[in-house]
């Protein structure tokens, strides 16, 4: 067994890092030796998720480790638990090793393969959830950073768990372009935790109006939040930007038109919130959660009879 020194440093050369070739496995682990930190859970159905050929080179393996550490730090009802590390020869690769992480098993599928229509209560009960669970985890000064509906997962009781922390940062890129904050394009990693709201908020947006999204420009950005007024402008770092944004006509938000008939004015409120143009102006989780939207009693009814 490698220590993690081990996994770094016998990196071969360093190339171009591909694209992880993970490989999900649903598995019944049985007591049996654990790494040290993780607890002896009995009996338990697990997701393998194999990693192939880890050490290719040092940036993936940098990238997997990451995601471990990441992992091993964060314990909350809302976020992928982490079971068991280990790794093993290469099933393709002569001479290469397959890491798998271990995690427990969500039975619920993803939100973004959900087939079942989501009701305004189901809606409000994710949300509280999501943010409740971005709170935590932004408390640990962690930005999760390629946040979306593949990466929330669900339980049977309609619990979520937030995963796939390969990204994750404590304290540059982001690769989900359907889902990327407008300081992500206009910037070079000048961002702030602010860009898991904005994520949120588009998978807030998907969820309510049941229809996909694909924001890959600042032009469709406007186009459904409106053309920033000249305060905002100012807050973005590049003098460049700045004067693009200048000589930009102004656009009106169309944002209501189009989710008009499926949410009411306190999930509106709260969608403008998560998805302000500058990133100072957009609430955090903690205020999210204090919005009435997620606060009313409707929600502590739903939730109550749902995580029985």
């Amino acid at each position: 067994m490698f220590s993690c020194l081990d996994f770094v440093s016998r990196s071969r050369p360093e190339v171009p890092a591909p694209r992880a070739h993970r490989i999900w496995i649903l598995w019944r682990c049985l007591p049996c030796h654990r790494l040290p930190g993780f607890a002896h859970c009995g009996s338990q159905m697990v997701f393998f998720q194999r990693v192939g050929d880890v050490l290719c080179c040092p940036l993936l393996a940098k990238r997997v480790l990451r995601e471990v550490c990441i992992m091993r730090r964060l314990s909350h009802r809302y976020v992928i638990t982490l079971t068991d590390v280990f790794i093993s020869m290469s099933m393709e690769v002569s001479g290469g090793i397959d890491l798998y992480i271990a995690t427990e098993f969500a039975d619920g599928g993803d939100m973004y393969h959900l087939r079942e229509p989501l009701t305004p209560e189901h809606v409000k009960f994710l949300m509280w959830q999501l943010l409740t669970g971005m709170s935590y985890i932004h408390s640990c000064r962690v930005w999760h950073r390629d946040l979306k509906s593949e990466n929330i997962l669900l339980m049977a009781d309609m619990s979520v768990k937030i995963c796939d922390f390969g990204l994750s940062r404590s304290a540059e890129e982001v690769v989900t372009p359907s889902y990327r904050a407008p300081e992500v394009i206009m910037s070079r990693g000048q961002y702030s935790s602010s860009i898991d709201i904005w994520s949120l908020g588009c998978i807030f947006w998907v969820s309510v109006s049941s229809n996909d999204i694909t924001i890959l420009n600042l032009d469709v950005i406007f186009n459904v939040i409106g053309t920033p007024g000249w305060s905002d402008i100012e807050s973005v770092p590049s003098e460049s930007w700045r004067s693009y944004l200048k000589h930009l006509p102004g656009r009106v938000r169309n944002l209501t038109e189009q989710l008009l008939g499926y949410v009411d004015q306190e999930a509106l409120d709260l969608l403008f919130r998560m998805l302000a143009f500058n990133p100072g102006r957009r609430c955090t989780a903690e205020e999210a959660l204090s919005h009435i939207y997620v606060s009313n009693r409707l929600y502590f009814a739903f939730s109550y009879k749902y995580s029985m």
